[in-house]
């Protein structure tokens, strides 16, 4: 078991080494004396986890995303919360609905920050969720390279119906969140009466998602476009700000 940690380590190594030009399986393979198929096993592990991806299937491997992400986690995640903190409260302001910001942490969706509607009648969702059963959950699970997606969905399995209809296997569940990603929010109605309305706040260092949580008889849909139109114009206005 050590030994495979030092392989997988050395094979970071190597591609540090010749960071930002990537190196092919038989290279990597060939440097390190390591067994062909023992290295591709490593590979595909690595990939799997964000720190290494290939960029195609002659050209090889690079380090991924998720060693900036790692090394950069803490500090990019206070000062998104510090930054976040003020833009809920002008969409608390503008819309009095319940406002939160979410983090993906292992299969649950966590709340870093929020604000709560001042109506008699609110919605006041849980800080930890299942991320199959979060509005942001969603929206952060489709921002995920497909390779992340796969090794999340291989982990913790595919969404119930009632977490998410029509997405019990790889195929269907790939395509609805290639839809969410591509439109850029999702809205999610409650068997209860509430809907969720998110949108992603992502770079290469944070995944992270806005959301506006309301009771449906609240919810019109000029509103609706309006909740999305300044929750998107909010995540940029925040990434920008959080890349000074």
């Amino acid at each position: 078991m050590i030994q495979v940690i030092h392989r997988a380590i050395d094979v970071l190594e190597i591609l540090s080494k010749n960071y930002p030009n990537p190196l092919t399986l038989g290279e990597i393979h060939g440097e390190l004396k390591l067994n062909r198929g023992t290295c591709a096993n490593i590979i595909k592990t690595l990939v799997g986890r964000g720190f290494i991806k290939k960029i195609d299937r002659n050209t090889g491997y690079v380090l991924g995303e998720g060693l900036v992400k790692l090394m950069s986690h803490n500090h990019y995640q206070e000062k998104l919360v510090a930054i976040a903190n003020r833009y809920l409260e002008i969409l608390h302001k503008q819309f009095n609905e319940s406002c939160i910001l979410c983090v993906i942490q292992d299969d649950k969706r966590v709340v870093l920050a929020s604000r709560e509607s001042t109506h008699p009648l609110q919605v006041i969702t849980p800080k930890i969720k299942k991320v199959y059963d979060a509005t942001t959950g969603i929206v952060m699970l489709s921002m995920l390279s497909k390779e992340e997606q796969t090794a999340f969905a291989t982990k913790y399995g595919f969404p119930s119906e009632l977490e998410l209809k029509n997405a019990s296997n790889k195929e269907a569940l790939f395509k609805q969140l290639d839809t969410i990603k591509s439109q850029g929010y999702f809205v999610q109605t409650t068997p209860t009466g509430f809907s969720g309305i998110a949108v992603p706040l992502h770079n290469k260092f944070i995944n992270a998602a806005l959301s506006i949580y309301l009771p449906d008889f609240r919810i019109s849909e000029p509103l609706k476009k309006n909740i999305i139109h300044e929750l998107k114009a909010v995540s940029k206005l925040i990434l920008e700000e959080l890349m000074q």
